[in-house]
């Protein structure tokens, strides 16, 4: 797998990105990692399926770095080789799996890098909360928004939200702003305080701060979001 060597992320060709993951893992030789024919045929539904299985194996098992190229995926030793990648995953029925990676020293401060491939910063504590907190029956409030902001800090719509505000927001957007109001601050531990980074594709840092969050829960809400 170490052959393989830095790794760029790129989102998959239109006509296919309703497979899901919908991006691509290609190597700086311009290899793309991708199941060979003969495992496809263990499959019933073939070379798609089996495509998904290994991207998201590779893909769990690398670190997030940032270079003077851009974001980067390497293959490195894991740090809990004890433990499977699942453990480190957070599934969706809606959308592809959310992979908590770890994120190279440069990027410790950063929740998640704008990727066609959802990750967030395994090492942040507000990633490890929500890592702990991901099959509580009756979390809190606090437990409850940082499930949601692994998903709001990874989608790449949140940039455009943050640069571009609009007048009316949508009902997951609205909640997560009531999430924030209704948590104690003063009793949570300081490093879980927002801003969020979020690092966009041509290398700026993009907070998500304590006004947006307000302005959020204030909003009327769009009903066709």
């Amino acid at each position: 797998m170490r052959e393989l060597g830095p790794i760029d992320v790129t989102l998959m060709p239109a006509d296919d990105r309703h497979s899901n993951p919908s991006f691509v893992l290609v190597n700086q030789t311009g290899r793309k990692v991708a199941a060979p024919e003969p495992l496809c045929k263990w499959q019933p539904d073939g070379k798609s399926s089996m495509d998904r299985v290994l991207k998201q194996a590779v893909a769990s098992m690398a670190t997030v770095t940032n270079t003077a190229e851009g974001v980067r995926l390497e293959l490195r030793h894991p740090e809990q080789p004890e433990l499977p990648p699942s453990e480190f995953m957070f599934a969706s029925s809606f959308s592809g799996p959310l992979f908590a990676l770890p994120y190279s020293s440069e990027l410790r401060q950063i929740v998640s890098v704008y990727s066609p491939m959802r990750s967030v910063n395994r090492h942040h504590p507000l990633v490890k909360l929500a890592l702990d907190s991901r099959i509580l029956e009756a979390p809190s409030d606090l437990q409850e928004f940082v499930g949601s902001l692994v998903w709001l800090a990874s989608d790449t719509k949140t940039l455009d939200w943050l640069r571009n505000p609009q007048p009316t927001i949508g009902r997951w957007r609205k909640q997560i702003g009531w999430l924030y109001r209704n948590i104690d601050w003063q009793s949570v531990a300081e490093d879980l305080h927002p801003p969020y980074l979020i690092l966009d594709v041509n290398g700026e840092i993009v907070e998500l701060g304590a006004n947006d969050f307000e302005r959020w829960a204030n909003a009327q809400l769009d009903e066709k979001e």
